[in-house]
């Protein structure tokens, strides 16, 4: 029983240091920054990110997120395909991931939840963080429900990717993100009014959280980025009724095209949340393909309306290269 218990772990030990064969993917990243507040993975260092384009470069065939579903829907997509997406529109896109992909010559998708970005604030869960954070009492409440703060400590402000909260203050931050997450995009705005009220904090952005501006989106268009729309308000589709869904998803194509100059012919759900509804009313809507964020790469019978992605965290290329297999 022993020997064959080290047999088998010996051979597993094996396979994960073979090269796998190399499986179409598309990447999803968030921000391309150095951030210590980080439950969700979003923040690839700029060097990391650098690294990582390099090896995708050398090792990967990497194309423009319409020509993968294409050939998705061809049936003809290489085992070697990659496809970049970026979600929410960050300014540190602008800033850091767009010059870097401009050097490798490599293409990406930006998604865009429209109507958040013409607010010009930082979006909502980031503005969230700063309230929870940063208020001087020990409780906030929202509606009848009371969120205690405790007292705040410099590792408030530490988070890793995957973590669970360890602070009252990230507990209380963690239970109001889940709160507002499935809101109507009107009633979070109004929560959000109460919190900052209640905080004494003035509406402004921080440099590092801010979404691009106008200009900002006109200068990356012409480096090889194409635009997707993210919906509206970034809303939780299927917590939204039939008509309000519709709305999220068809409204954001005009003014998605308004913003960018172009019409967007992909689509990323907001927070992954899908149902067959939604994949109907994307395709509808005259999109060409829809991503969630279920993690991993693309099979060969996969639905263009439901397409997984691979959430790229602060990786090595080796980390990389075992995700997604290579030649």
């Amino acid at each position: 029983m022993v020997a064959g218990s080290i047999v088998r772990t010996l051979l597993r030990r094996m396979r994960a240091t073979l090269p796998r064969r190399p499986r179409p993917a598309i990447l999803m990243f968030h921000r391309v920054a150095v951030e210590s507040f980080d439950p969700w993975g979003l923040a690839v260092n700029p060097d990391v990110f650098a690294r990582q384009l390099d090896w995708l470069k050398r090792h990967r065939r990497v194309m423009r997120l319409t020509e993968f579903a294409q050939l998705c829907r061809q049936g003809t997509l290489p085992r070697e395909a990659v496809a970049i997406t970026f979600d929410d529109g960050y300014a540190c896109f602008a800033e850091r991931a767009a010059p870097l992909l401009e050097r490798a010559n490599l293409p990406a998708t930006v998604f865009l939840p429209v109507q958040l970005m013409k607010q010009e604030s930082e979006f909502w869960w980031d503005e969230l963080q700063e309230i929870v954070l940063s208020h001087e009492a020990k409780l906030l409440r929202l509606e009848d429900i009371q969120f205690e703060l405790g007292c705040r400590r410099d590792d408030d402000m530490a988070w890793r990717p995957g973590a669970a909260p360890a602070t009252a203050r990230q507990q209380a931050f963690w239970s109001l993100f889940s709160r507002l997450k499935h809101s109507p995009h009107l009633d979070r705005e109004a929560a959000m009014a109460a919190l900052r009220q209640q905080a004494g904090r003035r509406e402004h952005i921080r440099a590092s959280h801010r979404p691009m501006r106008a200009d900002e989106i006109e200068a990356v268009r012409s480096r090889n980025v194409e635009f997707g729309s993210h919906g509206l308000t970034h809303a939780s589709l299927p917590a939204l009724p039939s008509a309000a869904k519709a709305d999220e998803i068809a409204n954001s194509v005009g003014q998605c095209e308004a913003l960018t100059g172009e019409r967007p012919r992909t689509y990323a759900y907001a927070f992954g949340d899908h149902d067959a509804e939604a994949e109907a009313l994307v395709e509808a809507a005259g999109f060409c393909c829809a991503c969630t964020t279920e993690q991993r790469t693309v099979g060969s019978s996969e639905r263009l309306f439901a397409l997984p992605r691979v959430h790229v965290g602060n990786w090595t290329p080796g980390r990389l290269k075992q995700v997604v297999g290579a030649a």
